[in-house]
């Protein structure tokens, strides 16, 4: 689904940083022998142009070893409180990340306890099943809740963030009618066909915020290389 919106992104930062690299300097020096006045986008472009000529080899070592930095860094599980709580507040990735993780969850659970596991053991397997922090967090506590006698539907009511109304009444209609291993099923379908309907329309769904930045981006590069030139047009006439 992020393959068109990364094409396009990165086409775009190409032809950026070609025309800041190969053609804004060869306009500069125009520019500075009519002494025309720069905008700053031109004056910031200029800068950065003039930056990555005289010290390329360092900018590109700092780019790259900032980058690689940042990813091992996000992966150590000790980064995972942070970063997985900003996933779960994210416009798009917290529906993404709720239904995958939920749809995990049922559907494991639906196939341990369907297979003659008790639930307290299938909860924690299931903790090492989902990928996000706090639900893992949260179902070995529900583990431990569960071993001492308590029901899961009281237990999930305590986390309504994590887990929607529907699908905790679906969870108490399944332990008080004894089957909550296909109302746990139901629930896994239904996440999973939210998952799958949000990851097809992605593309549609990032296109606006997509074309504003990309008129953003070409806008800027096209007002700092049109205005000098409108200037110094001015001075000819």
């Amino acid at each position: 689904a992020m393959i068109y919106p990364a094409v396009v992104f990165s086409g775009t930062m190409v032809l950026g940083f070609g025309i800041m690299f190969f053609i804004l300097p060869k306009i500069t020096k125009l520019f500075k022998n009519f002494k025309v006045e720069l905008p700053w986008s031109t004056r910031l472009l200029i800068w950065i142009g003039d930056f990555f000529t005289a010290h390329g080899v360092l900018a590109m070592s700092l780019f790259l070893g900032t980058t690689i930095g940042l990813y091992v860094l996000l992966k150590r599980k000790f980064m995972h409180r942070f970063t997985h709580f900003f996933i779960l507040h994210a416009p798009i990735a917290s529906r993404i990340s709720k239904h995958l993780n939920l749809s995990l969850f049922y559907r494991n659970l639906s196939i341990l306890l369907a297979s003659g596991v008790t639930i307290d053991e299938g909860l924690k397997i299931c903790s090492r099943s989902v990928t996000n922090y706090y639900y893992k967090k949260f179902l070995v506590y529900a583990h431990e809740r569960v071993s001492k006698g308590n029901s899961l539907t009281s237990i999930l009511r305590e986390r309504k963030r994590l887990f929607p109304l529907t699908d905790i009444q679906i969870v108490n209609v399944g332990e008080t009618s004894g089957t909550l291993s296909d109302t746990l099923a139901y629930s896994a379908e239904s996440h999973e066909a939210e998952v799958d309907s949000i990851t097809k329309n992605l593309s549609e769904i990032l296109e606006p915020i997509l074309l504003i930045v990309l008129g953003l981006m070409v806008g800027t590069l096209a007002l700092s290389i049109i205005t000098p030139i409108y200037s110094i047009t001015q001075q000819f006439r």
